[in-house]
């Protein structure tokens, strides 16, 4: 299991390096590029991943793979994940430094979960729905999630906002069984007595 706080003192290094060279949008770039490249080539990822592998030969297909298109504070930085055995931190890292990144920026980050791809033009109006909402810049991370049946959800690390027919049908099943529990607890009253003398 790796160690929440490891991640973040990498990235803490990194960002201010970046920040003191005035890159701080380039080496994003440069992560994102990188994490992008691991999952896409299963190759790359399994060289960098396989213990077998030498760290002389992971920084050299590194550095031949990418001195040409990414800084060389992220290249330096990547090389130094594979000195470390820190490979495995490089998505966790870009996570974070993205969220920095942002922070600094006054850009909020929002999680956007539909049933379905949204087409340009429904992006766009989601979009511009969360930035009217948020009063502010939104860089919005699109995902399907076909569990949800309809609907939509938007999260980000405070706020979650559930707008889905599960969520719909989930609240209902649970004011249901609420219901039935109170139905349960509720004491009967006793049938009245004729108290009608007969004739």
């Amino acid at each position: 299991m790796i160690n929440t706080t490891l991640p973040t003192k990498y990235t803490e290094a990194l960002f201010q390096a970046a920040a003191n060279l005035n890159q701080i949008e380039k080496v994003r770039e440069d992560l994102q590029l990188l994490q992008s490249a691991v999952s896409a080539n299963r190759d790359f990822a399994a060289i960098l991943g396989h213990p077998g592998v030498s760290k002389a030969d992971k920084r050299a297909v590194v550095t031949n793979e990418f001195k040409e298109k990414i800084s060389r504070l992220a290249l330096n930085f990547m090389c130094l994940l594979i000195d470390k055995k820190r490979e495995a931190l490089l998505f966790s890292v870009y996570e974070i430094y993205s969220q920095k990144a942002d922070e600094l920026a006054g850009i909020k980050q929002i999680q956007v979960k539909t049933a379905y791809t949204l087409t340009p033009v429904e992006e766009a109006k989601v979009l511009a729905q969360l930035e009217t909402s948020f009063k502010k810049k939104v860089r919005m991370d699109a995902r399907v999630d076909t569990g949800i049946l309809g609907g939509i959800i938007v999260r980000d690390r405070m706020t979650l906002i559930d707008a889905s027919v599960r969520q719909y049908l989930d609240t209902m099943k649970k004011e249901l069984k609420e219901v039935k529990k109170k139905a349960k607890k509720s004491p009967k009253k006793p049938a009245k007595k004729n108290t009608k003398k007969k004739k």
